[in-house]
């Protein structure tokens, strides 16, 4: 068409875009339906020789008791693993390896060139022999109200100033404000330039800003009196460099740790113990899966019969974490809905940060001591970390202890009055007062949602154990929760 005795360029320009773009949808639809039918002929295949695969495994286990593990049975909490490691590491216990533990790991730690405190004096003052003199503690009580997990107390002779492994132990919660500074401060104080903090964390996390602030925590690593030491190393962590600027964990696990303590230690008893506590570790904190070995060779086989079949699991792969959070975020929805249905009258049920907290209308806002409001108390069902796992019931404030006016801290304190369902932190500087972990059965077999999510798919859309149980458990820890809140708010039951 012409314009004036000039084309239209505008008409013919739209017409020319909107080709484009309808091509390009096509496409778009064609590579989605494709990829669709790449993925269903890859499970199609894999499936049935999966099958065939577990039941193989299945008879394997069976036979050999490979899943068995001593720890599925033993308290691994906080708590409890400190008291394995300062068991292992005490040369006056029943393990009758002497100084053999405590020294492999000081050895190790003096090779890395992070300049730990022990590096350049490891062979005249750190070396532990049968003359040494080691005291091990766990739960050391320091001021402030502090006590840390694991104190190694060390004299290579009688004229020797004493020095001090210790280690803070965190596989599972936040660490609170002040704490790595005030186990710093104190240990500065007592062993002057001799001591070693070893921050143990689930994968090598470092300590939050408010445990020890970002300029002392550089100070201090550089120093070589604090180091971050990871439980494991999960599959496809990124470490940094240990000539990084930034302050890096060491690039040495406590798996490596017992690693080495098995291949030390020449009595088969022990070495069972010492092997189940690696594989403990690998699989709660390593990220390793329950995969039998006839399924990942299957796997294996399936992958290298076709760059088809390797693309496609190379897209699942990639897909797995957000696709693994959002059924567990859909799940958590799933348990708020239904806490919400099957609770009392006259509750508010949310979802925060991988957290259900459940309060009662009438339960007031609390008062911090800036005059501010921040929330009511709440039940709480949660996740320690970062993923969808180490879930704990709880009673829960809005904010810290140590930002509540005395009457307010005085309403925190009388929460620890419940005993029947919930424990008593072990700290007063946090707004869980009492809290616990899944117990027994439960635990085992549900503390981890990343590896349910067959599982948690089929509860989205119906009812099943693992909904029934979490439930159940709430409603536990409700029912002896609420009353003494009650009594805190001033509510009339």
């Amino acid at each position: 068409m012409k314009v004036g005795g000039s084309v239209d360029w505008r008409r013919k320009t739209d017409s020319g875009t909107h080709f484009f773009f309808a091509t390009l949808e096509k496409r778009f639809t064609e590579e989605r339906e494709a990829g669709r039918a790449r993925c269903h002929r890859f499970f199609v295949v894999l499936s049935p020789r999966l099958e065939i695969a577990r039941a193989v495994d299945k008879r394997v286990d069976d036979a050999l008791a490979r899943r068995f593990n001593v720890f599925h049975y033993l308290r691994s909490d906080e708590i409890g693993l400190s008291s394995i490691i300062a068991d292992l590491l005490d040369p006056g216990n029943p393990h009758g390896q002497g100084t053999v533990f405590l020294d492999r790991l000081l050895s190790r730690l003096a090779e890395f060139p992070q300049r730990v405190a022990l590096t350049e004096n490891y062979g005249s003052d750190w070396k532990v022999d049968r003359r040494a003199r080691v005291a091990v503690r766990t739960e050391r009580t320091i001021p402030e109200d502090r006590r840390l997990d694991v104190s190694v107390q060390i004299r290579t002779d009688d004229s020797a100033e004493p020095r001090c492994l210790a280690i803070e132990n965190k596989p599972y919660a936040n660490d609170m404000e002040n704490q790595v500074f005030d186990y710093l401060s104190f240990l500065e104080r007592e062993y002057p330039k001799r001591f070693l903090l070893i921050f143990l964390s689930s994968r090598g996390r470092m300590p939050s800003d408010k445990s020890v602030g970002p300029d002392e925590l550089k100070r201090r690593m550089k120093e070589g009196v604090l180091a971050v030491m990871p439980y494991a190393s999960a599959p496809g962590d990124n470490r940094k460099g240990v000539e990084s600027a930034d302050p890096a964990p060491l690039p040495y696990s406590l798996v490596n740790w017992l690693r080495d303590c098995y291949r030390d230690c020449d009595v088969d008893k022990l070495r069972w113990f010492l092997r189940d506590a690696e594989t403990f570790c690998l699989d709660r904190f390593g990220g390793r899966t329950m995969i039998g070995d006839n399924e990942r060779s299957e796997i294996e086989k399936i992958m290298r019969e076709s760059p088809e079949h390797a693309r496609t699991a190379k897209a699942v792969y990639d897909a797995w974490p957000s696709v693994r959070d959002s059924v567990c975020e859909a799940f958590l929805e799933t348990l708020q809905s239904r806490i919400r249905r099957d609770g009392p009258p006259g509750i508010t049920v949310r979802i925060e940060e991988r957290r259900i907290l459940v309060s009662k209308k009438a339960w007031p806002d609390v008062q911090t001591n800036s005059d501010k409001t921040a929330g009511p108390i709440a039940v709480c069902l949660g996740a320690q970390g970062k993923g969808y796992s180490g879930w704990y019931f709880g009673v829960e404030w809005p904010v810290a202890r140590t930002d509540l006016p005395p009457k307010g801290q005085g309403d925190f304190d009388k929460i620890k009055i419940i005993k029947s369902e919930l424990e008593r932190s072990k700290t007063a500087d946090d707004q869980w007062p009492v809290y616990r972990y899944l117990r027994g059965d439960g635990y085992k077999r549900f503390n981890d949602w990343g590896n349910l999510l067959p599982e948690l798919i089929t509860e989205c859309k119906s009812a099943g154990e693992i909904s029934d149980y979490f439930a159940a458990e709430f409603d536990k820890v409700w029912s002896v929760a609420y009353p003494v809140i009650d009594a805190i708010c001033g509510v009339e039951r």
